[in-house]
């Protein structure tokens, strides 16, 4: 990277997560220094509290490499505000991965504006994907560009399961991210549900094989990789020799036989911004004794009058159904959404919750 002549690292996150530890070395990999690299990190609840204290530390220290997920950014436009960065220089940070996640194209575009003006470079963002089992980086955006946002037909991607590229003010039109070219050391292909290759722009299973890939998880009798492809659970598309993901392959929700993206429906809501709603969760249960599928949602929200709160939760789901298609059958409030230790949210965790709790009134009215 041209003008890069160290490397200074710089997180919030626990050294424990492996994204800390890789971050470094595809940091490395991309710049060619190869050199002992100084690494300062900082508490997970210190960022909470206060996430400006991320970008004094990058300014203080003249960071050049941090990374971090959806929900970081999306933290630090809705909380910092312009007196609380005010002084400092951000034109040292220079490698900036984005992953984790789903990666939304909004909030990286809100991010670029809140921060451009104290010295962030938009070519340093670099939108990846990776998973543990294959160390980490699968594929990175190219540096010292753009992120890439490619705009697809919500009505092609939900029926058809394709990704059909439209006009970026299309009324049905969803903005995905790229997260770099499949031209890398890592061979990726995209497979059907029937187990074969899917063509150009099909969403499907995203299955990788390479050198870094692992042999098997510690103490496991299963045999994880065949014919050294592993299933990542991932679900993705490639176009243009571009990768995206969708979503998680047991997460995507299907109903009256279309296909929906929680991470879509879940925006659809936290873009509306509605008062006292800070974060939402989107997924499918199977009621007892039916075996349609019903969409239900969790949001997080400090509101406690129950006629303001039954007034959101109307809009909520007249709003989903305006520009989804689908109709939400439940939506529970809660003061908190459980999260990795990351920031996700533990999707499957609230499905088996919410699931249990919605069966076991049902099954105490049928007695």
């Amino acid at each position: 990277m041209s003008g890069l002549s160290s490397l200074i690292y710089i997180s919030y996150g626990p050294f424990s997560f492996d994204k800390q530890i890789l971050s470094i070395i595809v940091g490395v990999l991309l710049t060619g220094i190869c050199k002992a690299i100084p690494v300062m990190l900082f508490s997970p609840k210190q960022f909470i509290r206060k996430p400006s204290q991320w970008l004094h530390y990058i300014n203080d220290y003249r960071a050049t490499l941090s990374a971090a997920n959806n929900f970081a950014f999306n933290y630090c436009v809705k909380r910092i505000r312009d007196t609380d960065v005010q002084g400092i220089d951000l034109s040292s940070w220079r490698i900036c991965f984005n992953g984790s996640e789903h990666i939304s194209a909004k909030i990286i575009e809100e991010f670029n504006e809140k921060f451009t003006n104290i010295g962030f470079d938009e070519k340093a963002m670099l939108p990846c994907y990776g998973l543990a089992e294959a160390t980490l980086a699968v594929t990175i955006s190219d540096k010292d560009a753009k992120p890439n946002v490619f705009s697809f037909d919500s009505k092609a991607m939900y029926e058809d399961c394709l990704a059909k590229e439209c006009q970026d003010k299309s009324k049905n039109s969803i903005k995905l991210v790229s997260l770099g070219n499949v031209d890398s050391n890592t061979e990726i292909k995209i497979e059907k549900s029937c187990g074969e290759e899917a063509e150009e722009g099909k969403i499907g299973e995203i299955i990788i094989k390479g050198k870094s890939l692992f042999s098997n998880y510690l103490n496991s009798k299963d045999e994880c990789l065949r014919d050294g492809w592993f299933a990542t659970g991932d679900l993705g598309f490639i176009y243009k020799n571009n990768l995206f993901i969708t979503g998680r392959k047991k997460d995507l929700i299907i109903i009256n036989g279309r296909h929906y993206l929680p991470s879509e429906i879940e925006k659809t809501v936290i873009n509306k911004e509605y008062a006292g709603i800070k974060a939402c969760v989107a997924f499918s249960v199977y009621e007892l004794n039916n075996e349609d599928e019903k969409l239900a949602l969790v949001i997080e929200t400090v509101i406690s009058k129950e006629d303001l709160l039954l007034d959101i939760i109307k809009k909520i789901k007249n709003n989903i159904f305006e520009e989804v298609g689908v109709r939400v059958k439940y939506i529970f409030a809660t003061r908190k959404i459980e999260r990795t230790i990351n920031g996700k949210v533990r999707r499957q965790d609230c499905k088996l919750k919410y699931t249990n709790m919605i069966n076991k009134k049902l099954k105490s009215k049928q007695n």
